[in-house]
């Protein structure tokens, strides 16, 4: 939707695609509203078109967002964004048992490698065994270039709108 110089003060000023997109960003935790009328503000007086791929360029640019993030709104994601306290930020690569993304702890701030192995593994229990034996071992390892682990646990991780539960194993 472009602007509208003759529309009614109470008339909105985003499409419904667009408000769909912040009830997601709103919804998933990741905005706040100041946030968004902030980026329409900006968006407004460069008289750039209010579309949801606009609203995400104007959400990752002013650092609110990332990439991915944005992508994942703009394909209807609205969960699968948190593990526990981390907000996931990004992938950050695939291994064999799972996908270890980039973290950051919503208090702290501190920012982490998250390893995520798929729903499917809880109920495997050889591939519980081994995740939890490397887990063990990583919190044991003292060494410079090597990271440290921190933690392990079982989390409900949401990826899509849908109403279902899957549990993630995962370490930090």
């Amino acid at each position: 939707m472009t602007m509208q110089t003759n529309a009614s003060p109470t008339s909105p000023v985003l499409d419904e695609e667009s408000r769909a997109l912040v009830r997601r960003s709103l919804a998933a935790g990741l905005v706040v509203i100041d946030d968004v009328k902030k980026v329409v503000v900006s968006l407004m007086a460069e008289e750039r078109q209010l579309n949801p791929e606009n609203l995400v360029d104007g959400l990752v640019g002013a650092g609110v967002l990332t990439p991915w993030q944005g992508k994942k709104l703009l394909v209807g994601a609205c969960k699968g964004f948190y593990l526990g306290n981390y907000k996931l930020l990004r992938p950050l690569g695939r291994g064999g048992m799972g996908m270890v993304y980039l973290g950051e702890h919503h208090v702290m701030k501190r920012r982490m490698a998250l390893k995520i192995l798929p729903p499917a593994s809880a109920k495997n229990r050889e591939i519980m065994s081994r995740f939890q034996r490397e887990a063990q071992l990583v919190t044991q390892l003292r060494h410079p270039n090597l990271i440290a682990g921190l933690g392990a646990g079982v989390q409900l991780v949401h990826s899509t709108c849908s109403p279902s539960r899957p549990q993630n194993p995962h370490f930090i």
